[in-house]
C-alpha cells in the first residue's frame, strides 16, 4: 500500500466526507519486535480499544521482526483522527531512542480482510 503524505491528510479527509466508513492508517516507525497483538495492545493502552477492526503488521518471519510499519483499520474517520492525534510524533512501543511513530492515511482504502484472508 502506498500512503498519502501528512500534508494531504486534511484534503483526503474532506474527499472522504469524514463519514462513518472505515479508514485505514499506516503507522511507521513502530518498534521492530511488535507483531499484530503487540500493536493492538498499545492501541488499547492509548485509549483506542474497540475503535479499530483490523491490524496488519508485515513481518520477516526468519528475523522475528516487523518491517517498521503497521496498517490499522479504524471503524470511523473520527477514530482514525484520534489515532493520528495520539500516536503521530510519539514513540510507539519500545522503539529505539529518538524513533517516533508517523501516522499517514493509507492510499488504498480497500477491505483488507479479503486480502489477508481473515
Amino acid at each position: 500500500m502506498s500512503v498519502v503524505q501528512p500534508s494531504a491528510y486534511n484534503t483526503a479527509a474532506q474527499a472522504m466526507n469524514q463519514g462513518e466508513q472505515e479508514v485505514t492508517l499506516m503507522l511507521r516507525g513502530i518498534a521492530c519486535r511488535l507483531m499484530d497483538e503487540g500493536v493492538k495492545a498499545i492501541l488499547d493502552q492509548v485509549g483506542l480499544r474497540g475503535k479499530f477492526s483490523l491490524v496488519y503488521v508485515p513481518c520477516v518471519v526468519a528475523n522475528k521482526s516487523n518491517l517498521g510499519y503497521a496498517f490499522v483499520r479504524f471503524r470511523t474517520w473520527a477514530y482514525a483522527e484520534e489515532c493520528f492525534r495520539l500516536c503521530d510524533g510519539n514513540p510507539f512501543g519500545l522503539a529505539a531512542q529518538g524513533k517516533l511513530c508517523r501516522v499517514t492515511l493509507a492510499n488504498i482504502q480497500a477491505d483488507m480482510t479479503s486480502v489477508l484472508g481473515n
